[in-house]
């Protein structure tokens, strides 16, 4: 198993998985066949095949999925929601990518509530969709951990960070 502390790394665009031990890298290429039977014959059952998946290959790191060349996006190892992500190209929300692309070359400020691992705040705060400042906001103090490490400056010494967590336990990362 691969140090707790090391994100296990897949790269989206190479298909590379990194820092990973064998039993993550087994598990990852389960998940990964898991996502394209899902996408294939259109059935649900993904986040259940993960757990199932994660219970018997278990590791506590977490994935850090390079979503472009300066987006690093975090989740839990075995996430039943998140590692659909883990499958080459993959596309969450299109609608919304496609706004976010349009707008890119636009003078805002992104604030992402309910933005559990802060998906879309990475990837607004990139290059790519216009290098905007962004604050993630979770109300469920689960992805904390997850929020804080996808804040620090060593994910991309392009931006500054910074991140707190609020006194009422809500997670709160912001990408300026």
């Amino acid at each position: 198993m691969a140090n707790a502390l090391q994100p296990v790394k897949v790269d989206l665009r190479s298909g590379r998985v990194s820092d990973a031990g064998g039993i993550e890298r087994c598990g990852i290429m389960m998940m990964q066949t898991a996502a394209r039977v899902q996408r294939r014959l259109e059935i649900r059952g993904f986040s259940w095949a993960v757990r199932v998946i994660s219970a018997a290959l278990p590791s506590r790191s977490v994935v850090r999925v390079m979503l472009d060349d300066d987006c690093a996006f975090e989740m839990p190892y075995g996430d039943g929601y998140w590692s659909w992500l883990l499958l080459r190209g993959a596309e969450y929300e299109a609608d919304m990518h496609g706004v976010m692309e349009a707008i890119a070359g636009v003078d805002y400020a992104f604030l992402d509530c309910g933005a559990n691992y802060g998906y879309w705040s990475v990837l607004v705060s990139g290059e790519k969709l216009g290098r905007h400042p962004a604050v993630a906001i979770e109300a469920d103090s689960s992805p904390i951990r997850v929020c804080e490490r996808a804040c620090l400056p060593a994910l991309s010494a392009s931006r500054k960070s910074r991140c707190s967590v609020l006194p009422s336990d809500f997670a709160c990362c912001a990408w300026m």
